[in-house]
């Protein structure tokens, strides 16, 4: 049997976390006897025989709800990992973040849910793909037709499908299926070594990641602070002002992008790890960073307590907001917790249930 994953136009140019989770499912899916292969396009979909289409991601509903057109019209049942963010964050970037386009729209006097649903047209304008653009409805009643529509969703948190289920209850089963873990807290000890910084924050240099906010603020305090990740050639002047802002301040060091290896080296040697982005699923970083025996402080708008349970550290990134926000920040690095990380889980085991459940959609023997 064979299975399609329909990924966004750019998914190659511009590799993600989607892209990335799609090639370590589809190492699993052959030893569990299964062909797979990717798609980015819907005349692709629609050339590609399969068994079932894979979607990825609620947060753009017209390019999915394009897809799941082709797949209805080839007869073929859809499922999605649905990937989908806290939109209370969502709507907390879009008034107070420093995203341009946002920021334009807001002095139009457009809402957060138009705003953010134009935002994906735009893009797909872009890419020519206008069938797509076009498709009429709301940024959440357009996510509501997914999960209607699908015949199973695959939410990565047991929070993100409850957030789900309450917010568009559709009777469409839910098969909660987590990342692989390929990290444990045995695996990845603290060095004993005394830390280098005082926090790291590990993510690309972008709005959503309000990397640029976590600097002004610690380089108002004397907390030793490292960023970790890629800048964001979307966001070129978010980018460049992060840049200069690091420059003015002897306590922020920026590294990069750096690999695996590197990007643990880097947590071992700090004390404490801080997400500052407005919102995420369950980030990766976080749970390594855990893991690694570091103190944890993290954004409240996110699924964290999947992986890591309810004692971790969270904030409202509108803290990092205001006059007193560097002393708030001390308060938020003083008052990190300690976790236990997450247990190990191989993506080999992640590709099993989805090869289980695609069995169940087909009415094929498990």
């Amino acid at each position: 049997m064979k299975v399609v994953f329909a990924l966004r136009a750019d998914a190659y140019d511009k590799p993600g976390g989607d892209s990335k989770k799609v090639a370590r499912y589809q190492e699993g899916l052959r030893e569990e006897g299964w062909e797979s292969e990717v798609v980015t396009s819907p005349r692709e979909l629609a050339a590609t025989k399969s068994d079932i289409v894979h979607l990825m991601n609620l947060d753009t509903p017209r390019e999915n709800l394009r897809y799941s057109q082709v797949a209805k019209k080839t007869g073929r049942p859809f499922v999605i990992s649905t990937i989908r963010h806290p939109f209370a964050g969502m709507e907390s970037m879009y008034e107070f973040g420093s995203d341009r386009f946002y920021s334009q729209l807001r002095r139009l006097g457009i809402g957060a849910e138009t705003g953010i649903g134009l935002r994906e047209q735009v893009k797909l304008l872009k890419q020519k793909n206008l069938r797509a653009a076009v498709v009429p409805g709301t940024y959440r009643s357009l996510q509501w037709k997914l999960v209607r529509d699908a015949a199973a969703i695959y939410p990565m948190a047991a929070g993100e499908s409850d957030a789900i289920a309450r917010d568009f209850q559709s009777g469409t089963p839910h098969r909660i299926v987590r990342n692989g873990f390929s990290f444990s807290s045995s695996s990845t000890p603290k060095t004993s070594t005394p830390p280098d910084y005082n926090l790291v924050s590990v993510g690309r240099i972008e709005p959503r990641k309000n990397s640029l906010l976590l600097a002004k603020v610690a380089g108002q305090t004397d907390l030793k602070t490292v960023f970790v990740g890629a800048l964001n050639d979307n966001h070129p002047g978010y980018a460049q002002e992060f840049l200069t802002l690091v420059d003015q301040h002897d306590n922020l060091e920026y590294l990069g992008q750096q690999d695996h290896g590197a990007i643990l080296s880097t947590i071992q040697r700090s004390e404490a790890y801080i997400n500052p982005a407005w919102f995420e699923v369950v980030s990766q970083a976080d749970v390594e960073a855990a893991c690694a025996g570091l103190r944890i402080i993290s954004t409240r708008h996110s699924y964290l307590e999947d992986a890591l349970g309810g004692d971790v550290k969270r904030f409202d990134p509108l803290e990092l907001l205001g006059e007193d926000a560097p002393r708030r920040l001390v308060e938020l690095y003083q008052s990190a917790t300690q976790v236990n990380g997450a247990p190990d889980r191989q993506w080999r085991v992640c590709s099993a249930e989805l090869a289980a459940s695609y069995r169940e959609v087909l009415g094929a023997p498990l």
